[in-house]
């Protein structure tokens, strides 16, 4: 009994030296086996001994291990497939003047860019012109269109070369140079330039695109234009168009037989007589001084 006492004893001690994990529960579990079963002491230190010193498990618990985590969607979701480099995704610039479902800016060159002051913004403007007449080409009429935009512009100089060259261009039809005529008076009209308004008036009557009837009424105003300078000698070949147009013009006649005296030239009497017939035959009364130049056989 003695003997079996110092055995527990020195076995509880070297448990409690050489095994952290038992410490003193196997030396009191021991104890307790040895009075209550009689085990003999050697067969219980060996039994013991062996129990302490079992080997730990070696290996570290892997990934192979870890039981997998299963994710389950809500009854409404559906399934989708997304194929293709590119996935849709929101845009990630958002003050650009285009829409991109790739989040990615415009490639140089590629029509995307952003608006910067930097980046050149071209435009390519198509116009059409028409005019009222179908004698005026669509050419014609877009330069004609083209003069009256550089007048709004204040430019009028470059109004009238325009027109002047519409009006004289021999490639064109003589409506055309009409057209470009009665624009280059207009620009004359506007400016009060008497000088391009008497040119336009003599382009006007080198078409052929002018009726014979207002072309009277054209050179009496190119005879005035000659008056109110004081070039006698252009005023007195305006008059004489203006007879060769219109005979029965009895003012236009009067108008040149004076014209004729003063100048010193031959014909005036017989200029006058015309004119004071043509009064009478229309039963209208005339001037007196007419009748004097009539009679004066100048």
């Amino acid at each position: 009994m003695n003997i079996q006492r110092k055995q527990a004893v020195a076995l509880s001690a070297k448990n409690f030296a050489g095994n952290r994990v038992l410490k003193g529960k196997i030396a009191r579990w021991s104890a307790i086996c040895v009075l209550a079963l009689n085990i003999p002491s050697a067969l219980l230190a060996q039994d013991e001994e062996q129990a302490v010193e079992a080997p730990r498990p070696a290996y570290k618990e892997s990934d192979a291990d870890i039981a997998p985590i299963i994710v389950t969607g809500g009854e409404n979701d559906t399934e989708k497939v997304i194929v293709g480099s590119r996935i849709p995704r929101k845009p990630l610039f958002t003050n650009l003047n285009y829409a991109s479902s790739t989040g990615l800016a415009g490639a140089p060159g590629g029509g995307f860019e952003p608006f910067h002051p930097q980046n050149p913004i071209r435009f390519r403007e198509i116009r059409s012109c028409t005019s009222d007449s179908e004698q005026v080409s669509e050419g014609v009429a877009c330069l004609l269109a083209k003069s009256d935009a550089l007048l709004a512009e204040g430019d009028t100089a470059g109004a009238r070369d325009l027109m002047r060259y519409v009006s004289g261009e021999a490639s064109f039809g003589a409506m055309e140079n009409l057209q470009g005529a009665k624009r280059l008076y207009a620009i004359g009209q506007a400016s009060q330039n008497d000088a391009l308004r008497e040119e336009a008036l003599v382009r006007m009557l080198r078409t052929s695109a002018v009726p014979a009837v207002e072309q009277p009424a054209i050179l009496r105003t190119l005879f005035a234009m000659a008056m109110r300078r004081g070039d006698e000698n252009v005023a007195i070949e305006r008059l004489e168009d203006v007879i060769l147009l219109d005979a029965n013009d009895a003012q236009s006649l009067a108008n040149l037989a004076a014209l004729k005296q003063r100048s010193g030239q031959s014909g005036a009497s017989d200029l006058m007589t015309r004119a004071i017939a043509i009064k009478e035959a229309q039963a209208q009364s005339v001037p007196e001084s007419w009748r004097a130049l009539a009679s004066s056989g100048q």
